[in-house]
């Protein structure tokens, strides 16, 4: 052959090399026969024919579908587009922390999402082209964040009490929810119930609601956190009574069995406390004893005192070495024994009701006043019971100065006053509300 004649496809052209064995074709929009043929000056052969499939462009994808505002960590949110003319495939792009969890390469994909903003992009593709990226931006927003969660709740007799919880976030909403047990329900400011939509939730009376369980819906920008589920137990009683200064007290000792009828009524008596003891079993009157003195005032379970009286007949006679003056200081007191909300009177708070009893300042005075006083005498630092029935002994939170005893009021059918005592001596307390 001397040369070569080569013909391409309607609105195509030979850019360079016809008359020769290669040829550079610039292709249109329609696919075909690219042919040749060889020739001399005395024969011309058949076509040799190759046909060419011509892939036409991608255009952008059109708009995305889906969820624009979402949670942080959203898991499975759906994007989808329109196909696109030609396309063969897709590539799906997301933010920063996000994934693509299915449908990569088609028109609907499904993400999970982390705590970052950004665009869930798409561009449509074939093998001859890449289109441009359609973006539809996400904001992701921030959950607010528990930083304290509820607990359970204890609560006694109609003693007040309140569930509460902290929270960090942007413009934070609340509402607590009950399950009486038939599923939850959202709670509203009535009958015992106060502050149903803010952090804390009040509950005036728990009679008949033992057993409840409680939870919180915080939510901020749009998006929510539930706590953690707690359960409110309640078993009957002390109330609260209104002493004559105006102050709230419990309306008897602790481990009494009812408000005194009498001052030597034996069922109004009460527990027995060793200063700045716990409510842990070794108050009750006819708790065992033992010689070991404590040596951390917090009970475990396992220590060999806890739960019994501690008899000592050692310097400074008290039942924890070395001592601590705190355990009973205010509501927060490691050791505080009072119902939630309540705490040991102070000096100054028993000064001021033995002076409401006016003339009758001894155990007369104290039964006749609205708080009930008991003449349920003490046990000693050796365990024995004394006094019963006679005379009235309460400690106070208060320290004495010496950082050695406790302070205490006794009464008696002739006199009320103020005195220190051995801490490892059993006491009535009555507890006055930590407002």
């Amino acid at each position: 052959a001397t040369e070569y004649n080569w013909t391409v496809p309607t609105g195509a052209s030979v850019a360079s090399g016809q008359g020769t064995t290669s040829v550079n074709v610039n292709f249109g929009t329609v696919g075909g026969d690219v042919s040749v043929r060889a020739q001399n000056v005395c024969d011309t052969s058949d076509y040799s024919n190759l046909t060419v499939a011509i892939t036409n462009s991608v255009s952008t994808p059109g708009t995305i579908t889906g969820n624009t505002s979402l949670c942080e960590n959203t898991t499975g949110e759906g994007y989808s587009i329109d196909a696109v003319a030609n396309a063969t495939g897709y590539n799906w792009t997301v933010p920063t922390g996000a994934s693509v969890a299915s449908g990569q390469g088609t028109t609907s994909v499904n993400v999970n999402f982390g705590a970052s903003s950004g665009n869930v992009s798409v561009c449509a593709l074939n093998d001859c082209d890449t289109s441009n990226y359609k973006d539809l931006a996400i904001t992701v927003n921030a959950q607010p964040s528990i930083i304290s969660q509820p607990v359970d709740l204890n609560m006694i007799g109609t003693l007040s009490n309140y569930f509460s919880l902290t929270a960090t976030g942007s413009g934070l909403t609340y509402q607590w929810r009950v399950n009486q047990g038939s599923g939850f329900t959202n709670i509203i400011n009535s009958g015992v119930y106060s502050g149903a939509t803010n952090d804390t939730l009040s509950i005036s009376d728990g009679t008949g609601m033992d057993g409840y369980t409680y939870l919180c819906l915080v939510t901020g920008t749009g998006c929510y956190t539930v706590t953690d589920t707690v359960t409110l137990n309640w078993e009957d009683g002390p109330s609260e009574v209104q002493s004559a200064t105006g102050e709230w007290w419990l309306d008897r000792n602790l481990g009494a069995s009812r408000v005194a009828t009498a001052s030597n009524d034996s069922l109004a008596y009460g527990d027995l406390y060793q200063w700045g003891r716990a409510t842990e079993g070794h108050e009750k009157r006819t708790s065992s004893e033992t010689g070991t003195l404590a040596t951390t005032p917090t009970p475990n379970g396992g220590n060999e005192w806890d739960g019994k009286f501690i008899y000592t007949t050692v310097h400074p006679d008290d039942w924890l070495t070395p001592q601590d003056h705190t355990l009973w200081d205010g509501g927060s007191g490691t050791n505080n024994p009072c119902p939630s909300g309540f705490r040991v009177p102070t000096t100054a708070e028993f000064e001021s009701e033995k002076l409401s009893w006016g003339q009758q300042q001894n155990s007369w005075g104290a039964f006749n006043s609205p708080l009930k006083f008991t003449a349920g005498g003490l046990r000693t630092r050796y365990g024995d019971l004394y006094s019963v029935g006679d005379d009235g002994y309460y400690y106070i939170s208060t320290n004495d100065g010496s950082n050695i005893y406790a302070t205490y009021i006794h009464f008696s059918s002739s006199s009320a006053n103020f005195d220190s005592i051995h801490r490892a001596y059993g006491l009535s307390v009555r507890c006055i509300r930590d407002d």
